[in-house]
């Protein structure tokens, strides 16, 4: 239980709470921990759950531990300790991550791991009190590889201690960012330096006084080295003539784009139906076009990019709520291509039966038996 948990938030929050005890808020807007003061939040007030707000959002790494506190190589590090709130534990087990996690708009009646957002560790049942350990460890060298990536061997930012208690804590004040317990580094003093305005230099060419570190000025205006009209100009470039405008060329160039499908109708697929045929032999075939299947397809996979748009367009949801709606958006895609490989693999092709021949006429000849390929 000691081991260090990443975790990544966007509200700038921690969050020490038992899923149990929360199933309440599930269907509840997920902003229902801090549309008021953090204390007057009954979960909280009760001590039943714990928010510890951080400051800043960003990467954090925690722990929790029970009855344990900061141990000898993480002791050096401590800058201060948050208390004063509870946890009550009923199904022995505790989420310690990002305050996302917590249950609301429908989500968090299971929770499920989800890599850099916390974990949820088994904890005996009962009451506890809550002491946030505050480690600033950050500006050691030691703690970070090459490329200044933190090592694993680190210690956590935000160490969680649970101290068992026999009631339940009466939370009667909200706890400060925890990030404004490191005390703040000092300025040293600087002796305040008087403006002094500079002159602007001269423009002028004329020769200075040379004496002993004095040089003579150099002019900086442009030298011009001489005149003349310079490379010639390309020619202007005059468009190609045109024809000139003729009505009836126009009106014959309108009806043959108007009457292309009748000058040059298209050509027909050679493929017009398709024909499932089960494994089950005692199975009937079914026949399906290929255009039908094709819209459906089609109309099913703009329905879910529409619908993957306005997923990722809605502020309201945070990037976790986003990709968990994400993932039937893509499973449905993914099961669209499935399903135009399967068709090419186990349908059985056969071409569209020509029109009736006209009696004048000749007969045309016999056509020879079309295969008929079905693959499993």
């Amino acid at each position: 239980m000691s081991n260090v948990i990443p975790f990544s938030t966007e509200k700038a929050a921690l969050a020490v709470f038992d899923p149990e005890v929360l199933q309440g808020r599930v269907r509840e807007s997920a902003d229902w921990w801090h549309r008021q003061p953090q204390h007057v939040v009954e979960e909280v007030a009760e001590g039943q759950i714990g928010v510890f707000p951080i400051g800043r959002h960003g990467s954090y790494r925690t722990a929790l531990r029970v009855g344990e506190g900061p141990n000898e190589a993480e002791q050096p590090y401590v800058v201060a300790a948050a208390e004063g709130h509870g946890l009550s534990v009923v199904s022995g087990r505790v989420f310690v991550g990002a305050v996302e996690r917590l249950p609301g708009d429908g989500m968090g009646q299971i929770i499920s791991q989800i890599p850099d957002t916390g974990e949820l560790l088994e904890v005996p049942e009962g009451n506890y009190a809550i002491v946030v350990h505050v480690l600033h460890w950050r500006d050691e060298d030691a703690f970070y590889d090459e490329d200044n990536e933190v090592l694993g061997h680190a210690p956590p930012d935000y160490l969680v201690e649970l101290r068992p208690v026999e009631a339940r804590l009466q939370v009667r004040s909200s706890p400060p960012p925890l990030r404004d317990l490191i005390p703040k580094a000092e300025r040293k003093g600087q002796a305040k330096i008087a403006f002094q305005p500079r002159r602007k230099r001269s423009l002028s060419t004329a020769p200075v006084a040379v004496g002993r570190g004095r040089r003579r000025r150099v002019s900086i205006d442009p030298e011009v080295v001489g005149t003349g009209s310079g490379p010639p100009k390309p020619p202007r470039h005059v468009p190609a003539e045109v024809a000139a405008y003729h009505y009836d060329t126009v009106v014959a160039a309108f009806k043959e784009v108007v009457d292309g499908n009748t000058l040059a109708p298209p050509a027909e697929l050679p493929v017009q139906r398709l024909i499932f045929q089960p494994r089950d032999k005692n199975l009937a075939a079914h026949e399906v076009e290929v255009d039908v299947l094709l819209k459906k397809i089609t109309r099913l996979r703009e329905q879910a990019r529409m619908l993957e748009g306005k997923v990722n367009g809605n502020k309201n949801l945070s990037r976790y709520d986003t990709a968990g709606l994400q993932e039937p958006v893509t499973l449905l895609q993914q099961a669209l291509d499935e399903m135009l490989c399967h068709v090419s693999r186990n349908a059985v092709f056969e071409p569209k039966e020509p029109p009736p021949s006209l009696p004048s006429d000749p007969p045309p000849p016999p056509r020879p038996p079309q295969p008929r390929l079905t693959l499993d």
